[in-house]
């Protein structure tokens, strides 16, 4: 907003009438023609659309794709360079957008950080004003980092606040919730050290957005601690104090859990359950915020409560009738320890399971969200050009063949009767994707290790005669007397066993469990005719022989030591084929 000649700004306040103008251009912000051009904060503007035919699959990029025309591997940024063409000159200043606050795009290594200034003269209601300066992040001072949502409470998620950057004093507008945070945060003199989502990454810029989210488990981790702001409605003044009063989180009051929450409303009192309805809780970005943050400071009333990785143990001892999972906010009882479960480590499918039932605004978040809780040696890159369809196989995908984590196929849409997915992938559209475990986890892998029961391989046997039979038939083949007395026996099994209501079958049938018999289902669907005489060998996931006790079925023992079935699994780019052999899918 200053005169282009502007060479040594001079910016001014009028504390009485809160004009802001340059006494070196003697120009001044138009900041009603810039409101009237009011825009909604949404980074993600433009969720690409799903494919209607072949996605053409490269996400992530760890994940085996096959193609029916293999090209070049591309790595994440790399482009193809044709014969007769010149490497394109790639500087930081290639931004689509100028713009006086990001003057260049951000590297890997750098961050930038807002070095927020105290309010002029003590005044409380003068502008907020900010320096922002970019850093390598091995080679930066101490900061804090925000935790806060965009639209607050109200969802308002209309830029119609400025905040004033650097000597010139350029304008970036911001939501009213985040204004309102950074008035909070402001020092009472000199600066304060923050890192802010929607200043410090240009939002505009798809790459440096698509780092920036990538390494924000490091950018929380090495903060001193991150400050929450759950809005102004529950903010209050310290009176005659200088700063408030600092507290544990434990110290806070609560309701039975049997309460309905009301309490809260009728006394005035702050509560922790009723903290925990609040909408920020329900966000999927705030939990990696609070999870990988050393301390999490909160303020609420006149007092800022601390949250530690001793926090839960203290609410139970002080409350032992507290139950974390009873709560709007399970995972809280985590905050600070790095990881979402009590154990130290959690794979990626659970994560995601815990967090199913968070919002966001772009649904690929969902994912994108909780990237930065995943310790896996296998990490995986955010990236917003990709579709809704395109992120969910993808991420199936590398926790099934990557990260060897079977329940993706216990949860497959396939098995459980939803047609509008690929089979073997979880259905990502429902709430209820990732059911609630009734057993403990280590259930869930066993099973996977097939300890087979003879229904079993009943089953299989059936499904292999069948598509044998129809097969035959629809060639117009007549099977020969002779020809295939292994089909026959089968059949006579299947007719016995499974057509003759006799008692013993009305049992077995009775005390079949749904989700074993989904994982027979699923696996009889990849039976092809022309395995149908291979041998019955089954094998767990720790190499254990488990052989087929059924009459009438060959079996013989094999070593399948070493043997791992995710070595040759892989998806097809095109069609979205999960592949993987018979005899390694048996293996699972």
């Amino acid at each position: 907003w200053h005169e282009l000649a502007c060479a040594a700004p001079n910016v001014t306040v009028d504390r009485y009438t809160e004009n802001i103008r340059c006494q070196c251009c003697n120009s001044s912000p138009r900041l009603d023609e810039l409101l009237a051009g009011l825009t909604v904060l949404n980074p993600y503007s433009s969720i690409p659309a799903n494919e209607e035919t072949d996605l053409h699959l490269f996400w992530p990029t760890s994940v085996p794709y096959n193609r029916r025309s293999q090209g070049p591997s591309l790595a994440d940024g790399e482009t193809i360079i044709r014969e007769g063409e010149s490497a394109p000159e790639v500087t930081l200043l290639q931004q689509a957008c100028t713009s006086p606050i990001y003057t260049h795009s951000l590297r890997q290594c750098e961050l930038r950080l807002v070095h927020l200034a105290s309010p002029l003269e003590g005044d409380l209601e003068s502008p907020v004003y900010a320096e922002l300066k970019t850093y390598n992040h091995d080679d930066c001072p101490e900061y804090e980092t925000v935790s806060y949502t965009w639209g607050g409470e109200e969802d308002d998620t209309t830029r119609c606040k400025p905040v004033f950057i650097g000597p010139y004093w350029d304008i970036l507008l911001q939501t009213k919730n985040c204004w309102d945070m950074l008035m909070l945060m402001r020092p009472s003199s000199g600066q304060r050290v923050i890192w802010v989502d929607a200043i410090c990454i240009n939002q505009r810029n798809h790459t440096e957005r698509e780092d920036q989210v990538a390494k924000m488990c490091r950018i929380y981790e090495d903060s001193m601690r991150v400050f929450v702001f759950l809005g102004n409605d529950i903010v209050h003044s310290v009176g005659n104090a200088s700063y408030p009063t600092r507290r544990k989180l434990h110290t806070l009051p609560r309701e039975s859990m049997d309460g309905d929450g009301s309490g809260s409303h009728q006394t005035g009192l702050f509560t922790l359950n009723s903290l925990l309805k609040r909408r920020y809780f329900n966000r999927i970005w705030v939990v990696q915020e609070m999870i990988l943050s050393p301390q999490v400071i909160i303020r609420i009333g006149s007092s800022e409560y601390r949250i530690d990785p001793h926090t839960s143990r203290d609410i139970a001892k002080q409350d032992p009738r507290w139950n974390w999972d009873c709560t709007a906010a399970p995972w809280l009882q985590h905050a600070g320890q790095r990881s979402l479960t009590a154990e130290g480590t959690s794979s990626l499918l659970e994560m995601m399971r815990l967090t199913w039932k968070c919002q966001c605004t772009d649904p690929r978040d969902k994912v994108f969200g909780i990237l930065g809780l995943d310790d896996s040696a296998i990490p995986v890159r955010p990236d917003c050009s990709i579709s809704l369809e395109h992120v969910f196989i993808g991420i199936f995908a590398h926790c099934l063949i990557n990260l060897r984590d079977t329940r993706v196929l216990s949860w497959a849409s396939g098995i459980q009767g939803q047609y509008d997915y690929l089979s073997w992938v979880p259905a990502w559209k429902s709430s209820t994707a990732f059911p609630e475990p009734s057993d403990s986890a280590n259930d869930v892998y066993k099973r996977w290790s097939l300890e087979w029961k003879r229904e079993f391989v009943r089953q299989i046997d059936r499904y292999r005669f069948d598509m044998e039979y129809y097969r035959r038939k629809l060639q117009g083949i007549k099977p020969e007397p002779g020809v295939f007395p292994k089909h026959r026996k089968w059949k006579e099994r299947y007719q016995k066993y499974w057509l003759q209501e006799d008692s013993q079958a009305l049992k077995d049938r009775d005390e079949w469990d749904r989700r074993e018999f989904s994982a027979v289902q699923f696996l009889s669907i990849v039976v092809a005719p022309e395995h149908s005489d291979q041998e019955q060998i089954y094998v767990d996931m720790r190499g254990k022989e488990h052989c087929s006790d059924t009459p009438g079925v060959n079996t013989k023992v094999e070593n399948f030591e070493g043997m791992s079935w995710h070595d040759n699994a892989s998806v097809s780019a095109e069609s979205e084929i999960l592949s993987i052999p018979l005899i390694h899918l048996q293996c699972i």
